[in-house]
């Protein structure tokens, strides 16, 4: 199992009033899945290695010399990451599917090297509607990652497509 995704999104810091910051995300999960049948539906699980990295432009500079987590220029995040997944058949090429992903400790690295956290760790939800067996998926997705200090939540539409299986 093989995941490559690109996102970008920006956040207003109620820190620095008037400073947004424009970021891109680059995520990718190498995983092995095993599945089986249970309730008519398929069960899947597995263990893989993620990465994610962000790239972070700002409309201000960071004010002083403190380091602030906003402002470093990348951050990249990656361990070894726990994989659930449901996926049941409705009617015809239609389905439901949800899939869970957690990543007990995560690594960190960012641009600004004053920064740093002493642990990481994340966890996603997303469950979707899928069409012809998950190749076309639209959804939601939550995601909450939180490490001394720092914690951070995501979530939005998720649309997918798979390039396999076609």
């Amino acid at each position: 199992f093989l995941r490559l995704t690109r996102g970008s999104y920006q956040i207003a810091d109620s820190d620095f009033p008037g400073t947004i910051h424009q970021r891109t995300e680059t995520a990718l999960l190498v995983a092995n899945l095993q599945r089986m049948a249970l309730f008519g539906g398929s069960l899947s699980y597995g263990l893989g290695y993620g990465l994610q990295t962000l790239t972070v432009d700002n409309t201000a500079k960071a004010p002083g010399s403190d380091p602030a987590f906003l402002f470093a220029p990348w951050q990249a995040y990656h361990g070894f990451t726990l994989l659930g997944g449901y996926r049941q058949a409705i009617a015809g090429p239609f389905g439901l599917a949800f899939d869970v992903e957690a990543v007990p400790y995560a690594f960190t690295n960012f641009g600004d090297q004053r920064l740093s956290l002493p642990w990481l760790t994340t966890f996603r939800l997303a469950p979707r509607a899928t069409l012809w067996n998950d190749r076309a998926a639209i959804g939601y997705f939550y995601e909450r990652a939180i490490g001394g200090d720092f914690n951070r939540e995501t979530s939005g539409v998720l649309a997918t497509v798979s390039m396999v299986g076609f």
